[in-house]
């Protein structure tokens, strides 16, 4: 997993990087700084798996599924990336499908609601037994997860948020819990990710749980920041 800032000058060489339909949909942006921010996360992206792949950034190809989740021509190296804010993390796997995402946690107007409309039963007892100055984290947790499975799937929105639990009070691996469906339900693994102050983030994985090495992207250069959660 690689964790970068999306709020700093764009490299040329890395802008010019980017495919005539990226540049498309960084124009479809209403404000310059989201422009700006998608044609650097969409760099970074490709400058992360040019260097795995040991490929010119600009000559790799994307594929697009149904639901619109990108994967790369080929399926050589399995992606995938989520921001909020300034902050942008890219997971990346050799094979199994892998879905991130991640949200900054900020106060939420009706909460309690929000989660008996997405969550599910077990998920919102879970939340209701969080002490009041948890809830909100706890909130963000249980959100972050749900949204990385059903980006790992490629289910897109077509997945019920309230059709699978997430453990609430899992601290390392955890598994997903899918209504009426026990083989899928032993098909996937979550993690708790925590990118840094103030932002919740979640990875979850096909197949057995596994270690996780993070990273921190610098235009100057690149360095391991922990494994596991300790991002």
């Amino acid at each position: 997993m690689w964790r970068a800032t999306l709020d700093a000058p764009i490299d040329p060489r890395r802008d010019g990087a980017l495919s005539t339909t990226e540049r498309t949909r960084a124009d479809r942006f209403l404000t310059p700084r989201d422009r700006l921010r998608f044609r650097r996360g969409r760099g970074l992206l490709r400058a992360i798996l040019g260097r795995y792949l040991d490929e010119d950034p600009a000559r790799l190809e994307f594929e697009y599924g149904p639901r619109g989740k990108p994967e790369l021509a080929g399926a050589r190296l399995r992606f995938n990336l989520s921001h909020s804010r300034d902050l942008l993390l890219v997971a990346v796997t050799a094979k199994s499908r892998v879905g991130v995402d991640v949200d900054q946690v900020r106060p939420v107007a009706d909460l309690d609601r929000i989660a008996r409309r997405f969550f599910s039963a077990a998920e919102n007892a879970a939340l209701a037994s969080v002490p009041p100055a948890h809830r909100l984290e706890a909130f963000f947790r249980c959100w972050t997860g749900k949204e990385a499975f059903i980006k790992a799937t490629g289910g897109g929105f077509s997945v019920s948020l309230s059709g699978f639990d997430i453990d609430l009070a899992a601290e390392g691996p955890a598994g997903v819990v899918v209504h009426g469906d026990p083989e899928e339900s032993t098909r996937w693994s979550l993690r708790r990710v925590v990118p840094g102050p103030g932002y919740c983030a979640a990875l979850a994985t096909e197949g057995a749980p596994r270690r996780v090495r993070c990273w921190q992207w610098s235009d100057l250069g690149s360095g391991a920041i922990g494994d596991g959660s300790a991002a």
